[in-house]
């Protein structure tokens, strides 16, 4: 578990057995424990400039009010995208890449059990690293990444207007500053919202004839392992995906799969 406090100060506890505590060690902690100063080549930690946290499969990241990105752990898949594939890390920082300079980040990607990783730019350009066997990634390949790239431009983003990023296990989604979500990767349990549940290496949009969410009315976005969440600018929630344990609030147990949004 990784926590921000409003005074810019990281804690954290759990599984350290990778590093992945930003402690600088491989001691689990079962009660949230500050993080002492660190610093990465010129990056530093002082603990007082933390402004936001994610954690994927093993991995932890965060962002620095600076705008750099900071890491820890398992690098098994390339998640650090530190450009470096040896695993598992004490610390490490994200490499400049893709017009990432390590100083204009602004959002980190949400992240569940995943081993793939991305954040938004000031410019609302997005960059995206780690695990692509999916093309969860949306680059077009399947070929994962240890160092940040741009998605290929399709679907309505154009290099500039992303808002919002998760990745669930085998899948990606976004929100731009129009209210569009657009996904990419593997839709296997009708995660990707289209009707479909095939592969996706460039983004797509999601389905808008099923639900109240019509291609222009989402403000925030969520993901887990296989499923995704739209909360729309009416207050209103639609879901899509998995559903053998009733996760999309649906009103079903035991599904079946959504592969279009449904409303919640």
């Amino acid at each position: 578990c990784l926590c921000v406090l409003n005074t810019g100060k990281l804690l954290t506890c759990g599984d350290g057995s990778n590093s992945a505590t930003f402690h600088g060690n491989t001691t689990s902690y079962n009660v949230l424990t500050e993080v002492s100063s660190f610093t990465v080549d010129t990056i530093s930690y002082n603990g007082t400039n933390a402004i936001e946290v994610s954690q994927g499969m093993n991995t932890s990241y965060v962002l620095l009010s600076s705008g750099a990105i900071l890491c820890s752990g398992k690098d098994d898949y390339s998640q650090l995208g530190d450009n470096n594939s040896s695993s598992p890390k004490n610390y490490s920082k994200v490499h400049y890449s893709a017009g990432y300079d390590g100083t204009n980040a602004v959002k980190l990607a949400q992240s569940s059990t995943a081993n793939s990783m991305g954040a938004i730019l000031d410019t609302g350009q997005l960059i995206v690293w780690g695990r692509n066997h999916q093309g969860q990634l949306g680059d077009g390949t399947q070929t994962n990444r240890d160092l940040p790239i741009q998605p290929t431009i399709s679907a309505g983003y154009d290099g500039t207007n992303a808002v919002d990023i998760g990745f669930g296990n085998d899948s990606c989604i976004v929100l731009l500053n129009n209210g569009k979500v657009i996904c990419a990767g593997y839709g296997i349990w009708g995660q990707m919202g289209n009707g479909g549940t095939g592969y996706y290496t460039t983004f797509i949009e999601m389905n808008t004839s099923s639900s109240d969410y019509d291609g222009t009315n989402a403000v925030a976005i969520a993901c887990g392992e296989a499923y995704s969440w739209i909360l729309l600018d009416t207050g209103a929630l639609v879901s899509c995906g998995r559903n053998h344990a009733g996760q999309l609030g649906i009103g079903v147990l035991n599904g079946p799969n959504q592969t279009t949004l449904s409303n919640v």
